[in-house]
């Protein structure tokens, strides 16, 4: 299509990553979300260092302001009966902690004197019965309190700093996730490209070789920028209570599509040819190039359709639309 069998060659290759990307990216979400749940426990384990300052070895003097914050009726709203919230917003945990603090002094009216809002966070904090969690406090409050005039500027200000604590561990909770998410797709990817025998140096071979198979790429290619097709599949499925199951159908579906031979067990490896010598070395050779799609395909269809959309543009080709906003 571009007069160059190796850039035609790449942009299939980029196509079928996609592709196989969107069926990874699936898979992961579906074994996060259903499997794992790992998304509410990290946040649970992440909360748990938050208002603990540990993780094991906890007694009842550390859980008790946090198992009263899990119990507030704000907090268990935000999941399922019997199971654990997987986001929380700060701003909203924020104001949890100080309604928490004013009610151990049963004030309950925030419009109040200065004075007797600061005695009143004060003692919530006093009376927590953690070290780690009143010293925290303590010190956000003292921050809290410079260069105020009113009870309301101190509590938007104490809020504000809570808000900004809380974030910290978010992040962190966000960062296990998101190294969690990479361990599955990885473990993800090596099963499929296994199991659909894709092996990222024969694919190429074949790609510059096989006529037929470099035309059916380039229209892969040139029909998931065109059409935009992650955005596409997600319009499809949007109304679907099985969203990530039709979107992996649906990207299985125009794997299925490719002609016999670029993925498949029916263009057999080198190694188990019976009249191949060096059977090891061919082998070597095997596992290196699924390993090496295993890692591409783990990087997720979007980075994949993003690679893509920038090398059709490059391409100057008008038979192809840059991708849409």
């Amino acid at each position: 299509m571009f007069g160059s069998v190796v850039l035609d060659a790449i942009l299939g290759i980029l196509a079928l990553f996609t592709l196989l990307g969107i069926c990874i990216t699936t898979l992961t979400e579906i074994i996060q979300s259903f499997f794992q749940k790992v998304r509410a426990a990290y946040l649970y384990e992440a909360l748990k260092l938050l208002f603990t300052g540990k993780l094991k070895a906890l007694t009842d003097k550390d859980l008790d302001f946090f198992q009263q914050v899990l119990d507030h009726p704000v907090i268990k709203a935000m999941a399922p009966p019997g199971k654990r919230p997987s986001y929380l917003d700060p701003g909203m945990l924020a104001q949890v902690v100080i309604d928490l603090l004013l009610r151990k002094d049963d004030t309950t009216v925030l419009d109040i004197p200065l004075e007797q809002l600061n005695e009143a966070l004060a003692k919530g904090i006093a009376q927590i019965p953690s070290d780690h969690l009143r010293r925290a406090l303590s010190t956000l409050l003292a921050a809290a309190q410079a260069k105020v005039t009113t009870a309301q500027e101190l509590l938007c200000s104490f809020k504000t700093r809570l808000e900004h604590w809380i974030n910290a561990v978010m992040d962190r909770a966000e960062g296990w996730t998101r190294r969690n998410a990479k361990v599955v797709s990885l473990a993800c990817s090596l099963v499929i490209c296994l199991v659909l025998n894709v092996n990222a140096f024969d694919l190429m071979q074949g790609l510059v070789r096989n006529d037929t198979l470099r035309a059916a790429g380039m229209q892969m290619a040139s029909s998931l920028v065109k059409d935009n097709s992650p955005a596409t599949l997600d319009q499809v499925c949007a109304s679907r209570d099985d969203k990530a199951q039709c979107q992996f159908d649906s990207a299985l579906s125009s794997l299925q599509a490719l002609p016999q031979g670029a993925i498949g067990w029916n263009n057999r490896p080198a190694f188990l040819q019976h009249d191949q010598k060096n059977k090891t070395v061919w082998f070597g050779y095997w596992l290196l190039g699924v390993m090496t799609a295993a890692l591409a395909v783990s990087l997720g269809g979007d980075f994949w359709f993003k690679v893509l959309s920038q090398m059709i543009r490059l391409t100057g080709s008008k038979t192809v639309q840059p991708p849409k906003p």
